[in-house]
């Protein structure tokens, strides 16, 4: 029973990483969208250049259940739907994330949460420049429905790097 487990979990985690590298996004529709409210003066500090380290996106409180994995890739203001091919030569790219399960059957752990953190400095000042709303849009690599995954995301919010 216990390689069973083993092999199982390995399973898994070959499959993400897998995914991770190949590059593909769902179809418009299978993702998850929320949208940040930027002030002014953060605004304004963003296209100006005044901030002289990073600028990170937290995405608070991911949670899925603890026996499924996700590769997920994440776009500001992304108009359509998102690329097929290579997605971080998007504009509108802001980088991914993965989630590797923690257990290998289901409902032997309570659903996993946890905090992400992006690097989004390289397109956050050309997202921003024509709006002091970001829609930031997670998109599921290998074609997988973020919400019938189970996927739920809290606060959204784009900070300093402290």
């Amino acid at each position: 029973m216990r390689r069973t487990w083993i092999a199982a979990g390995l399973a898994g985690i070959f499959w993400i990483f897998g995914c991770a590298h190949a590059g593909t996004t769902a179809p418009e529709g299978r993702g998850l969208t929320a949208k940040v409210e930027i002030p002014a003066d953060l605004r304004a500090k963003i296209l100006a250049g005044e901030q002289n380290g990073p600028w990170v996106m937290h995405i608070d409180g991911v949670e899925l259940p603890a026996h499924k994995p996700a590769v997920v890739h994440v776009f500001g203001n992304l108009t359509g739907a998102p690329p097929a091919q290579e997605p971080e030569k998007s504009a509108s790219y802001l980088g991914y994330f993965t989630i590797v399960p923690k257990t290998a059957q289901k409902g032997t752990r309570p659903d996993t949460q946890t905090d992400i953190v992006l690097d989004v400095t390289p397109n956050l000042r050309k997202l921003l420049q024509d709006s002091s709303t970001l829609t930031v849009t997670l998109v599921p690599a290998a074609g997988v429905d973020l919400r019938a995954l189970g996927m739920k995301i809290g606060k959204v919010s784009i900070r300093p790097e402290e």
